[in-house]
């Protein structure tokens, strides 16, 4: 809903919602976490702190800390959001969403050595399309082609049922990549599925 409506309806529906007493602790904690993630869009960020501040005290989770960390990144809290996101991977090494977020941070702050790196570990330890498919935008970026291709293929490799969005933007990456290393036609062919 969030996704899909935006934050003002979300935000709507877990209001008219009574979340029930006797839920497990995990998951009362992710509902908290869930109020903090549309207040923090909303640009509430001291309600959304309160929020986290009542999941944290249900238990500390991985979630909770990267929802920490995506609040910090909506407050323009870098050093902090990354923090969280490194606090995520030592509660729960390797969970994917915490390499995820752990390398975009690096990415902001022009570490992309140590993104690449932490990426292309997380690719030997996890089975994930969305690793290899944030290592290829980044190998991309930084003229990496031959790697990249290597990324998307494993990319394809992983999501065997690629919903039309996701074949139109491999076909796009592939098409970028044809056209930095010269082959046009390809890239035209590549270019009519995206």
């Amino acid at each position: 809903l969030l996704g899909v409506r935006g934050p003002l309806a979300a935000w709507k529906f877990v209001q008219s919602q009574e979340f029930p007493s006797d839920a497990p602790n995990d998951l009362r904690s992710h509902w908290c976490s869930h109020h903090a993630a549309i207040l923090g869009r909303l640009r509430d960020f001291d309600a959304a702190e309160r929020w986290l501040k009542k999941a944290d005290a249900i238990g500390e989770e991985a979630w909770t800390c990267l929802e920490w960390a995506g609040l910090y990144a909506l407050e323009d809290r870098h050093d902090e959001a990354e923090g969280s996101a490194r606090r995520a991977l030592a509660l729960r090494p390797w969970y994917r969403p915490a390499v995820q977020w752990v390398a975009h941070f690096l990415v902001q702050k022009e570490r992309d050595n140590e993104a690449i790196a932490l990426l292309s570990q997380a690719t030997q330890k996890l089975e994930s399309g969305a690793v290899f498919a944030q290592l290829a935008n980044l190998q991309i970026e930084l003229k990496r082609y031959d790697d990249a291709g290597r990324s998307l293929d494993e990319f394809e490799r992983l999501s065997p049922l690629l919903e039309k969005v996701m074949k139109q933007w491999l076909a796009a990456r592939r098409c970028d990549l044809a056209c930095h290393q010269g082959d046009y036609d390809r890239a035209l062919d590549f270019a009519k599925h995206a």
